[in-house]
């Protein structure tokens, strides 16, 4: 039987949710201004974590985001594709959040 294949944009709104929900607005705004920067290594708020992992050379190889609230962690390599796309719709899914209300 073939497999469905979700939207890879979809399919991170639905693990977002279910890791940030119950997040302030003050914690999800941080942890998007930290994706945006492209200097910041690490992130620490009462609610999330995050932070990146360098190779040798100073490369970055892995991102680690952890909710403390859910206590679910999301791992990223930067050496996949889809993962570096994974993240990007993380950063669009948080602005779309931080836009509204509520998040939802």
């Amino acid at each position: 039987m073939p497999q469905t294949l979700i939207d890879p944009k979809v399919h991170v709104r639905e693990v977002t949710f279910q890791v940030f929900s119950g997040c302030s607005r003050d914690s999800l705004k941080a942890l998007r201004d930290f994706l945006e920067s492209d200097d910041a290594e690490s992130f620490e708020s009462d609610e999330i974590s995050a932070e990146y992992v360098f190779d040798d050379e100073g490369d970055a190889t892995d991102l680690t985001i952890i909710c403390h609230l859910s206590e679910l962690a999301l791992d990223f390599d930067w050496c996949s594709e889809t993962d570096v796309q994974e993240v990007h719709c993380l950063l669009e899914v948080l602005s779309e959040w931080l836009e509204k209300l509520v998040p939802a």
